[in-house]
């Protein structure tokens, strides 16, 4: 039971750490940055839903290659590790060509939920 309100207590506050992080008392306990971190064009925040994006496309791919349950599907899938870093490298740089409001409009937020739902899937 104790295990369970923690795990709760820590959904919520995750579902609402973007109001969190814009309340004016936690701006002023921690100064000026929170409002740099709340911005939408943050770099930091970039990277991560750009990495994020990259490697959601990679390993789904990696899933569907591994689907055949083949030699193939197990090289790929347990070697080729020069070419996968190549790959999730190029998909990277090559995602700073898309542009920033879909991250900020689609992606973020439909990763949030899904990641909630992914974590209390793992926890039962």
């Amino acid at each position: 039971m104790f295990q369970l309100f923690w795990i709760l207590f820590s959904l919520f506050m995750f579902l609402i750490s973007d109001k969190i992080l814009k309340a004016k008392m936690v701006a002023q306990m921690v100064g000026s940055e929170v409002d740099d971190v709340a911005k939408e064009d943050d770099l930091s925040v970039q990277i991560v839903a750009r990495i994020s994006f990259v490697l959601l496309l990679f390993h789904s791919v990696i899933f569907v290659i591994t689907l055949a349950r083949n030699e193939v599907a197990a090289h790929v899938h347990d070697g080729c590790w020069a070419v996968k870093f190549f790959i999730v490298g190029s998909a990277f740089v090559a995602s700073w060509w898309i542009d920033s409001s879909f991250f900020n409009l689609y992606y973020l937020p439909v990763a949030k939920y899904l990641s909630a739902i992914f974590l209390i899937v793992q926890v039962f």
